[in-house]
């Protein structure tokens, strides 16, 4: 594979990814609002819960 082509191919990579993460997330966020729980995150080396509410 050319450095060209290697490059394209990592870029669609990383596109895919990250549309595959955010379809994740959108998942995970849908399923703690219709259980009507918190989403539980790490931040600033902390536990931290987001009140998901409906809109």
């Amino acid at each position: 594979m050319t450095k060209a082509n290697e490059s394209r191919h990592v870029t669609t990579l990383h596109k895919n990814a990250e549309k595959a993460l955010k379809k994740a997330v959108e998942k995970a966020i849908t399923k703690h609002e219709l259980a009507g729980v918190p989403a539980v995150v790490w931040r600033d080396g902390k536990v931290v819960r987001l009140p998901i509410k409906r809109k």
